[in-house]
């Protein structure tokens, strides 16, 4: 029998101050190691709250309550502190928004190698070249130009590359993708969803894909 990698039992999440508001409600499921699963609803449903709820980073008006077991550990997932450790390190989260998820007067060498020398304890040396094996891990094609601009000097889909890189930067085995696509055109969006398969095929690594579009999980996240 198969050990899930990440199991949530009876999610509930209420308003800390009117416990009877619930925007999630006794949701329970689980992801397999090298298992990609789509958590899919309409804008609004709790998909995203769902996955805060995961990494203890729910704002202070709501309160989850339930039972996590990741990779063998088991939380309370009403305890924010216990949950905090996992973040980056065994679960990244890849935003929805790049253009609003990046600071538009640092450049993305210093916001990626910051990250980079914060959880590895390493040097500006060390950390500039970790930079660009990320960037090109991620499929940027010039990681040296592109660990020297800011990001508004960066296409969508490229930002988006760049969130991606920064969720790999700690080695998690697990990434949380909320709605990574939403701000790209079509052949970008295929192009991203390339990239993340990838990531879960060929590095073993497990995925909670959040999106609104049915579509887009049917042709993807069979």
């Amino acid at each position: 029998m198969t050990i899930p990698l990440l199991s949530i039992t009876d999610l509930r999440v209420a308003l800390a101050d009117n416990p009877a508001l619930r925007p999630v409600d006794g949701v329970s499921f689980h992801i397999n190691s090298g298992e990609s699963v789509a958590l899919v609803g309409e804008s609004g449903c709790g998909k995203s709250v769902t996955s805060y709820s995961v990494l203890g980073l729910l704002e202070g008006s709501l309160a989850a309550h339930g039972e996590m077991v990741f990779d063998g550990r088991q939380f309370d997932m009403s305890d924010r502190g216990a949950l905090a450790p996992l973040r980056g390190t065994d679960i990244a989260m890849i935003p929805q928004d790049p253009g609003t998820s990046l600071n538009p007067v640092v450049s993305i060498e210093r916001q990626l190698g910051d990250l980079v020398r914060i959880h590895h304890k390493v040097t500006k040396r060390i950390a500039a070249k970790r930079v660009r094996e990320l960037l090109a891990r991620v499929g940027i094609p010039a990681p040296d130009r592109v660990a020297g601009a800011f990001p508004f000097e960066l296409s969508g889909g490229m930002r988006q590359r760049v969130l991606i890189a920064m969720a790999l930067a700690c080695e998690p085995t697990m990434l949380i993708a909320d709605e990574p696509t939403t701000a790209l055109d079509t052949t970008v969006q295929a192009q991203i969803m390339d990239l993340l398969h990838s990531l879960i095929e060929d590095e073993g690594m497990s995925m909670m894909f959040i999106s609104h579009d049915l579509g887009l999980v049917a042709q993807h996240c069979n």
